[in-house]
């Protein structure tokens, strides 16, 4: 027969204790490693999309984090363009003309960044938890 432990009222309690000791929270830690990651595996132009990554909300146990440019979800899924207001779409600085649509293939940034931030994640939320007991 094994041992049950209900970790809700002591998850609350470290987190409560490290908020009132460094001003920040473990949730709040563990997103910026999500968002250090994510940005790492965005896709690069210019930087804008990587640049947008950021913390959108974070409080108690749980934070959002993600892109802030309107392009961004077609760049991590995927989808189809397709022109509306001419006749074909085209990039006027090269000139190259692509059709009535085109098929942009989904990178799915957000979820290798995901994948790649859990070990960082793991680690500052850690080095938090240490700090606050002393260690």
């Amino acid at each position: 027969m094994g041992v049950e432990w209900d970790i809700a009222d002591a998850t609350e309690t470290l987190e409560g204790a490290a908020s009132a000791i460094e001003g920040g929270n473990l949730a709040g830690a563990a997103a910026m490693a999500f968002v250090r990651s994510t940005q790492q595996t965005a896709p690069v132009k210019t930087g804008t999309l990587r640049r947008s990554i950021r913390i959108n909300s974070e409080g108690g146990s749980s934070a959002t984090y993600g892109p802030h440019v309107i392009y961004a979800g077609i760049q991590d899924e995927g989808g189809t363009i397709s022109v509306r207001f001419k006749k074909v779409l085209a990039n006027k600085r090269t000139g190259e003309f692509f059709g009535k649509s085109v098929r942009i293939p989904g990178s799915h940034y957000m979820q290798r960044g995901g994948e790649a931030g859990i070990g960082d994640a793991r680690q500052r939320i850690a080095q938090r938890i240490e700090r606050m007991i002393g260690g």
